[in-house]
């Protein structure tokens, strides 16, 4: 029903400036599929539908948002919520309106340790 309300660009930005956006960060990672996939999918719609008012939202919301994203998205153990928070991330970031949010990001050097643990060791044979 929010993924619905969304839509709307006002009620999107209600939303992205509300408390409730932090929590979206907990429930993707939440045991339960069902809530974990909608929350997924819902906050991928706030994060890419309405572009002028995303890239606002992330210019002033920069430290705590991609600290957020990259503590509960990027590094927690489950293969899939990596998975999908990298590709997320990928889409933000090359998004034209968020040109600016992408040089600061990608000058950090912690956001550019960031590695997929599960993929396997090569050898140097």
């Amino acid at each position: 029903m929010l993924r619905e309300c969304i839509c709307h660009q006002a009620v999107a930005r209600y939303v992205l400036e509300s408390e409730y956006m932090k929590k979206f960060f907990d429930f993707i990672q939440l045991p339960n599929f069902d809530i974990a996939a909608d929350a997924a999918a819902t906050f991928k719609e706030l994060c890419t539908r309405h572009k002028s008012t995303v890239a606002e939202f992330l210019s002033k919301n920069y430290d705590w948002f991609f600290a957020e994203y990259n503590s509960k998205l990027l590094e927690p153990p489950n293969y899939i919520t990596r998975r999908q928070a990298i590709k997320l991330l990928g889409d933000m970031l090359l998004d034209r309106s968020n040109s600016a949010v992408m040089t600061k990001y990608v000058s950090s050097k912690d956001n550019l340790r960031i590695e997929d643990s599960d993929e396997p060791a090569q050898s140097n044979l």
